[in-house]
């Protein structure tokens, strides 16, 4: 499983982890083949059922003047989001995406939604998100002090 996590970047708290609720849902029956059980779509119900426990401890009142879903959020993900998940965090309101070339996507017919198709910055829709991909530094030789000159 790879590991999507959810991050309030005011406190550094981390909200929501796919792997945490890939377990609990996996608890309930079977997910392993429920194609909405991806990780940026596990992190993202994470921060929903997050959301809902803290309701259920509040007033109406309170809660209605709180939080909406990913509002605020960032969401780091070692791959680039679908078509479909980018939609997704779209619609939860995140405030940044960042990815990284760590591994190919498996899904590869909907793969790319946002280098490709630009799902975080369409127009016409009423919220856009900022995506940033990021790129580990390539190791350099002799840096590691383990290399010596003979």
């Amino acid at each position: 499983q790879n590991q999507v996590v959810v991050v309030d970047p005011s406190d550094g708290r981390v909200v929501s982890k796919s792997k945490d609720e890939y377990a609990l849902q996996s608890a309930i029956g079977d997910i392993d083949n429920n194609p909405l059980a991806t990780p940026v779509l596990l992190a993202l119900q994470g921060v929903s059922r997050v959301e809902r426990e803290a309701a259920s401890k509040k007033s109406i009142e309170s809660f209605s003047k709180g939080q909406y879903l990913c509002t605020g959020y960032d969401l780091y993900a070692p791959y680039e989001p679908t078509i479909f998940e980018a939609m997704s965090c779209l619609h939860h309101r995140l405030r940044r995406l960042i990815y990284w070339d760590g591994m190919e996507n498996p899904n590869t017919v909907w793969r790319n939604g946002l280098s490709k198709h630009y799902i975080h910055s369409l127009p016409g829709t009423n919220h856009r998100y900022r995506s940033f991909q990021y790129f580990p530094p390539a190791p350099t030789k002799g840096k590691s002090g383990g290399d010596h000159a003979t």
